[in-house]
């Protein structure tokens, strides 16, 4: 399943989520001397907060906390339980799946992404042509680390607060993101990134680093395209 089409049953589970708070408002009555006034909006406590805390951890994992889906949902349902806000959550998630469907959303994001990864393996690539190769293959394997977060991230794979490389490639691969070729790819530019980071200098040399930064802009290029 690509990465869409996960964001899309994803929305769809909130939607729906959503129209089972907006089904399951009572109307409560109490009396007034002989007048019984009705009272709307209430809602299952329960139902409520678990809409509004996976819709919100959803939005932000995926869009970010600056993203106007998570902005708005915060602001118009985020502490507020009323009819009105209800619905317009369902709303803002209704957007959020005609963006997903139009290809608006996920390919703003992956833009974003590609230019700071090309960005930094710039960097990497300078700092190899002025002969320091080692932390040319550092910042080249931060680009590769923070790439496979966000592809976790994208795909819904839990992660640690400190992931390491070889665990996030053996998930994504496990998920079916990519091949195990793929995954073997990875497996040995990061191996080029630890002995960079340790200082292990004579693991490695100047058309590793080379061809890694190449690879590595292939691979973010391919898996964010």
């Amino acid at each position: 399943m690509k990465a869409e089409e996960k964001l899309l049953e994803r929305l769809n589970q909130l939607l729906e989520l959503g129209q089972e708070v907006l089904a399951s408002e009572r109307v409560m009555e109490y009396s007034k001397g002989s007048l019984a006034i009705p009272t709307c909006d209430y809602f299952d406590d329960s139902l409520v907060s678990k809409w509004i805390t996976s819709t919100l951890s959803f939005f932000k994992r995926t869009f970010g906390e600056d993203s106007e889906c998570y902005r708005r949902f915060e602001k118009e349902v985020g502490k507020c339980t009323w009819k009105k806000n209800v619905s317009i959550g369902i709303g803002i998630i209704s957007s959020a799946i005609d963006e997903v469907e139009g290809g608006w959303l996920f390919e703003t994001k992956a833009l974003i992404q590609a230019d700071v990864f090309a960005d930094f393996l710039e960097q990497a690539t300078h700092l190899l042509e002025n002969k320091y190769h080692g932390p040319a293959a550092v910042i080249a394997g931060v680009v590769l680390e923070d790439g496979l977060r966000k592809l976790c991230d994208q795909n819904g794979i839990t992660l640690p607060s400190k992931p390491k490389i070889d665990s996030m490639n053996a998930e994504l691969a496990k998920k079916g993101i990519y091949n195990k070729k793929k995954q073997k790819q990875i497996t040995t530019l990061a191996d080029i990134r630890n002995n960079a980071a340790h200082g292990k200098w004579d693991q490695f040399n100047e058309d590793d680093v080379r061809r890694m930064i190449e690879e590595v802009g292939t691979l973010m290029a391919d898996l964010f395209s």
